[in-house]
């Protein structure tokens, strides 16, 4: 069974994602990029 990692950062994701997106993915899985103002 292969493993997908969910991380959360907050840094800015590269902007090769596209701006001010939240979801970004590395070899290893996914990373959400959450900013101060992001709450929930």
């Amino acid at each position: 069974m292969a493993e997908f990692t969910v991380s959360l950062s907050s840094d800015k994701a590269n902007s090769s994602w596209g701006e001010n997106t939240k979801l970004s993915f590395a070899e290893n899985g996914a990373v959400i990029h959450l900013s101060n103002g992001d709450s929930s």
